[in-house]
């Protein structure tokens, strides 16, 4: 049977073309979806005092999700239904640090929180580039700045940036001038950030460098902080950091950690003199939803299916290319 060379190579050509304009398409679409999606403010409240005469309260802290739709979905919903009147996020939304991510994690955000208050500070994911180097500029877009503190009811909220896994003196001259002049006027103190000073199970892994952590196992308990929240390491821990009441978060989508294989976040009860509570809550997965939204979220939002694209136009542009060369012979 004769092969017609040609012809196999104009109908490639003409294939990979039309990939690599689907592909461009589907990019486009979602970037500008995205664009229109994100119209609700992410930004936090910094320096402000939300409701002065609450004394009993619960909210929800969430951390390190990736940009994984299924889990964080899930979890607003069960947030979004029980008594938790904000959410604290400690980190990780998106995978990577490009503005597709955001733009899909913030669409995400404005459609699912509905009533629900957001506040957050950044995680390594949200800062650190492909080339390694450090850029809060998207961050800081969305958000705001990577540390504040706000008050809610008798309780002082202080933000800290651990996206580096360290704090700088800056951040640490700000935290302590904080602790002295904001602390005193609240009964409550409760402290979040991503990276924790210590990590109870896998001691040394994934933990502020050693500097930082001395600086607040000082600053903390000088300023009678009430309890201490952090991510990073995908694993629910209950424990202790320089006398004070300290726990981890687990994972709502990135990789899990831990025994209990669901991800999660945490409930906190705050009533009248004390901090009642601090309580993990999962939610059950579908491993088929898991794998699609996954598999969806990095096609819309992955820079990779812009190079993608591009490489399969030029291979389909050198397939034509060939199968006019052998047209152009025969006729010879």
């Amino acid at each position: 049977m004769k092969i017609n060379c040609r012809s196999i190579l104009f109908k490639l050509g003409l294939s990979l073309i039309a990939v690599s304009l689907l592909a461009s398409t589907i990019r486009y679409y979602a970037i500008e979806t995205f664009r229109e999606g994100s119209s609700r403010s992410l930004l936090v409240p910094a320096g402000q005092m939300l409701e002065p005469e609450k004394s009993k309260f619960t909210f929800s802290a969430v951390s390190d999700t990736g940009a994984h739709n299924a889990p964080i979905e899930r979890i607003l919903r069960q947030i979004r239904h029980s008594k938790s009147e904000f959410v604290l996020y400690l980190g990780d939304l998106v995978r990577y640090r490009n503005e597709s991510h955001f733009r899909w994690i913030t669409s995400e955000l404005s459609e699912k929180l509905k009533r629900l208050h957001f506040y957050a500070v950044p995680g390594n994911h949200e800062i650190t580039r492909k080339d390694g180097k450090v850029d809060r500029s998207l961050y800081n877009a969305v958000f705001g700045p990577s540390y504040y503190w706000f008050s809610y009811g008798n309780t002082l909220f202080i933000a800290l940036d651990s996206s580096e896994s360290k704090i700088d003196n800056k951040q640490f001259e700000w935290l302590g001038n904080t602790l002295k002049h904001i602390r005193p006027l609240y009964k409550h103190c409760i402290v979040f950030t991503h990276v924790p000073p210590i990590n109870p199970e896998r001691p040394g892994y994934k933990v502020l460098d050693d500097y930082s952590r001395n600086r607040l196992a000082k600053l903390l308990p000088q300023g009678n902080v009430t309890l201490l929240l952090a991510g990073h390491v995908h694993n629910f821990q209950e424990s202790t950091f320089a006398g004070i009441p300290f726990y981890t978060l687990p994972s709502s989508g990135q990789e899990i950690r831990s025994e209990i294989q669901k991800f999660g976040y945490v409930d906190v009860k705050i009533n009248n003199d004390k901090i009642e509570k601090v309580k993990p809550r999962y939610v059950h997965g579908n491993d088929d939803v898991e794998f699609f939204e996954s598999f969806a979220s990095s096609i819309l939002v992955k820079e990779s299916i812009h190079t993608f694209a591009v490489w399969t136009l030029c291979a389909g542009l050198l397939f034509l290319l060939a199968a006019a060369v052998l047209k152009l012979k025969k006729k010879g």
